[in-house]
């Protein structure tokens, strides 16, 4: 149900096992849209007792993480498991939020369901057919805004944290109450965005250093494309309130980037 045949089958029919792909760090995530192939770890997923596992090479590497110096199983997180190898069963995010922020505005779509480590948080949609639009929501320039004014400057070099308490509180638009032509529109133009190779510092996106320099012209097309249905369309701002949000995501990113490089070690 959650792979496609060509992940899974071989050419003469038999279908293998599926690897369990995890992302650790957002700089693995090259694009919008998390690539299998960019990730250089697996998470093994063992819902087993030791007594299940005999003579298996799995039960020969949780053994492996019980010999010293490892001892795995006498820390903290894994000692207060009934099976210290046992993460649970678990559903992958429809798409992630990364936990430390720079200069660039991505929300990984995560539509290969790999798992994910703690530096990026999953976040799952209540009903599955409005889960392009949401991500399409974190990843327009708006949210940058939001991201901005919800998130903590506690971090080195002028980063922004972001726990999962602050993005239980980020404003979102209800997908129920946008019109199905809107819904079915974003989507398209989503799946478009999250088709580029890279994704951009928001100075490069929006095409300025600064407020001045900010006009609707310089934004990248089809960033652009996507701000004006969600701005535009939705929210029914004008051009001259669309570049006012423009301004203010470029003045904050910048603002909290000087103010690190300002303060002396």
């Amino acid at each position: 149900e959650d792979f496609s045949l060509e992940e899974v089958l071989r050419n003469d029919g038999f279908v293998y096992w599926i690897p369990n792909y995890v992302i650790k760090s957002p700089r693995e995530c090259k694009s919008i849209v998390i690539n299998p192939k960019d990730l250089k770890f697996r998470v093994l997923l063992i819902h087993k007792d030791k007594e299940d596992l005999r003579g298996t090479n799995v039960l020969k590497y949780i053994e492996w993480g019980e010999e010293k110096p490892r001892e795995f199983h006498k820390r903290p997180t894994c000692a207060s498991r009934k099976r210290w190898w046992d993460l649970g069963k678990r559903k992958a995010g429809t798409f992630l939020w990364e936990m430390i922020h720079f200069e660039r505005l991505k929300a990984p779509w995560n539509k290969n369901k790999v798992f994910a480590d703690h530096n990026l948080f999953e976040i799952l949609e209540k009903n599955r057919n409005f889960g392009l639009i949401l991500s399409a929501q974190l990843n327009c320039t708006l949210f940058g805004i939001i991201r901005e004014l919800w998130g903590r400057v506690n971090l080195g070099q002028g980063s922004l944290k972001t726990e999962g308490i602050d993005i239980e509180k980020f404003p979102i638009l209800d997908p129920m109450k946008i019109p199905a032509a809107t819904v079915k529109k974003i989507e398209r133009v989503f799946r478009n965005f999250a088709q580029r190779n890279a994704t951009f510092s928001v100075f490069e996106e929006i095409g300025a250093n600064s407020p001045k320099e900010v006009s609707l012209d310089k934004v990248k097309p089809d960033r652009r494309e996507l701000d004006e249905i969600v701005m535009g369309e939705i929210l029914g701002l004008t051009e001259e309130e669309q570049l006012e949000v423009y301004r203010a995501v470029v003045d904050l990113v910048r603002s909290r980037l000087e103010k690190a490089r300002s303060v002396e070690r």
